[in-house]
């Protein structure tokens, strides 16, 4: 909620509610967001799991049952008038006090700022870290601590200046865990945070709750914490030392390789990440590599095609065994992947396979190649083509020995043949090649 206090952070909750179900709120949703949204940032949902998700489900699945429900709102967009943007500010970042500001204080309010509530929410804060704003607990909302003095403060050429003040004030703890959680993202978990952070776990939890009073980092789902804008964990991570952030890639990326020992759930991808910005290819290029492995488990082609890519281009950085042979692999594996959606692309790949395996006298693989290549062309209904690459394949194996796969072979250039209308061709291939290899095989 934006680092809303407490008070204001329900009144928040409220508004949103009331907009879904009416004036009348059950008590269980309210008291669910509440939970959720603003009262325990640093704590799970509830001490019970399975309860925990079962109110989790039911009451969400109401809520978004009610907002689909609802009509759409129609919304004009266009630029505010003085009396809009004075009505905007009450409303929302001045709680209700616009009235207790000097009108020359909010036209540089709104000149700094642009209208983006960020902004004008960073400057507020600014002014109350420079003692020219206050909080007043009866209004909930902050004040001018004197009008007079507050017009004697100097606005920061750029808003963005005033978030440079206030991370300046953090104290070394606080501001060394934020530059820790940026490494991750911009969500993280506190035990991720302390495990690489290298600190007392003490003063590393002690210093969550209050980035989340000051309006740093937010509750994410579960225990889950993220910061309040991605401008954040931009500004954190760009004021770590390269060799420091290196360091912590490094250490998150360890971190999350034990756990995938440890049989937790870590996207592979992520690990791949941190290794790469920690120049750790080896891992970078392990994770990556099985991240498209499980793309391709999960039928996404175009996931698993942009990790197996991504996993080509580190391949040479990274100390592996037979690296030919791994590029190989992956070229088949993205030649078969890719048949059915880009098969220009899966036909270039497969007759690089090919063409390394007929260097290697890897017969197996070039026989797998030729095959892959002829279905390939088969998917572009080029089906004449599709069987110069199958009679390769059929002069490169045993036919005695092989029986079965020269079935196979046999069959597909069948199918070709009748697909061209060839008919005869057909006939004839199944006389001399396919019924005596039956009679002789029992292929079946």
């Amino acid at each position: 909620l934006l680092g809303y206090a407490v008070d204001q952070g329900k009144e928040q909750v409220r508004h949103m509610l009331r907009f879904v179900y009416g004036e009348t709120v059950p008590g269980e949703a309210e008291a669910f967001f509440f939970e959720l949204f603003n009262l325990k940032p640093l704590a799970p949902l509830s001490e019970e799991v399975p309860e925990a998700a079962d109110r989790f489900v039911r009451v969400s699945l109401e809520f978004l049952g009610r907002l689909a429900a609802m009509k759409p709102l129609v919304m004009v967009l266009g630029d505010l008038n003085d009396e809009q943007v004075r009505q905007f500010f009450n409303d929302g970042p001045l709680g209700g006090q616009v009235d207790r500001y000097p009108e020359a204080f909010l036209e540089q309010l709104v000149q700094k700022s642009q209208g983006l509530p960020l902004a004008i929410e960073e400057l507020i804060r600014y002014f109350a870290l420079l003692g020219g704003l206050q909080y007043d607990p009866q209004a909930q909302a902050m004040v001018p601590v004197d009008a007079d003095a507050l017009l004697g403060l100097r606005f920061p050429e750029q808003w963005t200046d005033a978030l440079a003040e206030r991370a300046k004030s953090l104290d070394e703890t606080s501001r060394y865990v934020l530059q820790m959680g940026s490494v991750f993202g911009d969500r993280f978990t506190p035990e991720l945070v302390m495990d690489v952070a290298q600190l007392e776990p003490e003063k590393i939890q002690g210093s969550f709750q209050p980035l989340w009073e000051h309006g740093w980092i937010i509750p994410d789902l579960g225990n889950g914490l993220g910061f309040r804008h991605p401008s954040f964990q931009c500004y954190f991570y760009d004021t770590l030392q390269d060799n420091v952030r290196v360091r912590a890639h490094q250490l998150i990326a360890r971190q999350l390789d034990g756990y995938v020992q440890q049989n937790r759930r870590v996207h592979p991808a992520m690990v791949a990440y941190h290794a790469m910005r920690g120049n750790l290819m080896d891992l970078a290029f392990q994770y990556m590599n099985l991240a498209g492995v499980q793309a391709a488990q999960l039928g996404s082609v175009s996931g698993a095609m942009d990790a197996f890519r991504t996993a080509l281009g580190w391949l040479d950085a990274a100390e592996v065994d037979n690296p030919d042979g791994v590029r190989l692999r992956i070229y088949d594996t993205l030649g078969a992947l890719s048949q059915r959606h880009y098969p220009d692309f899966a036909d270039a790949l497969l007759r690089t396979v090919a063409y390394h395996a007929m260097r290697m006298q890897d017969t197996d693989k070039l026989v797998d190649a030729l095959y892959q290549i002829a279905s390939t062309l088969e998917f572009r209904g080029y089906y004449q083509e599709a069987n110069e690459p199958l009679a390769s394949c059929l002069a490169l194996l045993d036919r005695e020995a092989m029986p079965l796969e020269v079935a196979t072979l046999q069959v597909a250039r069948l199918e070709n043949l009748m697909r061209l209308g060839q008919l005869s061709g057909a006939e004839q291939l199944l006389e001399t090649e396919l019924l005596p290899l039956y009679r002789r095989h029992d292929v079946s």
